[in-house]
Formats: C-alpha cells, sequence, structure tokens
C-alpha cells in the first residue's frame, strides 16, 4: 500500500510546487487587493451610516497593504516578464546576441536585487530591536519589513530562475523578437490578401435590377 501510494504523494507534490511556482505571488496580489477592496468598502459605509463606527484604522491599514503589494509585485513582474524594459535596440540584434544579453540582464538584476535583500535585513533588525509600532493599529513595524525583505529575496529568486531559463533556451529563437513578429504580420497580410473573395454583382444585376424594370416598363 505504501509503495502504491508514494507515488501519487510525489505527483501531488511535484504539482503543488509547480502550483506555487505559478501563482505564488498571484495569489499573495490577489489577497491584498480583495483585502483593500472590502476596508475600503466598509469604511466609506461606515462613514456615511450614524450608528457604524468609524474605522480609524482603515487608511493605515490600507497603506500597509498597498506598501506590500508593491513589494510582492516585484517577483511577480520578473517571473511574468511584465516588468517595464526598453527593448527597442535588444530586438534589433540577432536573437542569439538577444538571448545572451538577456542571460546577463537576469544576472545583474538577481546580484543587485540579492545586495537589497543584504541590506534590508539590516533594516529589518534595526526596527525590530526598536520595537517601533503603527499610530492607528499599534502593531509592530518590522511586519511591513517583512515584505521588504521578502519582495527583494523573492525577485532575486526569480531573477536566478529566469537566468536558467534562458540559458538552457540560449539556441531558441526569443518568442516575441521583432523578426518574429514583422514575420507574423508580412504572414498575416499575405493570408488576407489570399483569402479576399471578389463578389461577381453581374449576376445580382440580372437578377435582381433588370427584371424590376421590366415590371416598371410593363
Amino acid at each position: 500500500m505504501n509503495n502504491k501510494n508514494s507515488p501519487k504523494k510525489k505527483s501531488s507534490a511535484i504539482s503543488a510546487i509547480k502550483w506555487l511556482d505559478l501563482h505564488f505571488e498571484e495569489s499573495i496580489l490577489i489577497f491584498f487587493l480583495v483585502a483593500i477592496s472590502c476596508v475600503e468598502l466598509v469604511q466609506v459605509v461606515a462613514r456615511n451610516v450614524s450608528f457604524m463606527p468609524s474605522l480609524t484604522w482603515a487608511e493605515e491599514l490600507c497603506r500597509f497593504l498597498w506598501i506590500a503589494t508593491v513589494f510582492v509585485s516585484l517577483p511577480y513582474t520578473i517571473r511574468t516578464v511584465t516588468a517595464l524594459r526598453v527593448t527597442a535596440l535588444i530586438e534589433l540584434l540577432p536573437w542569439k546576441i538577444e538571448n545572451v544579453i538577456n542571460i546577463l540582464i537576469d544576472v545583474f538584476t538577481c546580484a543587485v536585487l540579492a545586495v537589497l535583500t543584504y541590506f534590508s535585513i539590516d533594516v529589518f533588525e534595526g526596527v525590530y530591536r526598536n520595537g517601533e509600532v503603527s499610530p492607528a493599529m499599534l502593531l509592530p513595524m518590522w511586519i511591513m519589513y517583512v515584505f521588504v525583505v521578502a519582495g527583494f529575496s523573492l525577485g532575486a529568486l526569480r531573477s536566478l530562475q529566469m537566468a536558467i531559463i534562458h540559458i538552457k533556451s540560449i539556441n531558441v529563437p526569443p518568442r516575441n523578437s521583432l523578426d518574429e513578429q514583422v514575420e507574423q504580420e508580412l504572414s498575416a497580410e499575405k493570408e488576407n490578401i489570399e483569402n479576399i473573395v471578389y463578389v461577381d454583382y453581374s449576376d445580382i444585376y440580372k437578377e435582381d435590377i433588370l427584371p424590376s424594370r421590366k415590371g416598371g416598363d410593363k
């Protein structure tokens, strides 16, 4: 029984790891955005209803959640390759050189985020030792700096992951290269030209217009 169940456990663990790899940051961001929306909605309702107490901590909580969202979105944009990048010059280069440049960018980004992680840990330790608390909710301020450290460290790991992916596919043309986009546009235009249907209006004229004229003449 144990031998039969072990492959299932391994497959379920692998599927869980794959799911976390694809949706970890995304799930946290969705939770934070939903929480911000709900808190703001309750605050607006409480502000306009006399019998409900006002939420004095709502603004501070939403501000903390927005800050956490910024740092969690850093590894998300790296993984999904949606960070702002100026790629006009890179895409003009041959695709092999473009792949090498992407690897160098990933390695440089990983190094920078690793350095930022190191210094953010020092800041976190200082805030933790000082025992600072937030003014409205009286929460320890080190909780916010956890997201700073987590964002930089996850960003470094995601950059390293992207570098490994680019190294494995160094001999494969990038999907969104400029040459491929031009070829796709030219092929689409060629297909549209070939698929144009020319309508012969002579038959329509003979069948519809001429009989009506004959009827009018009668």
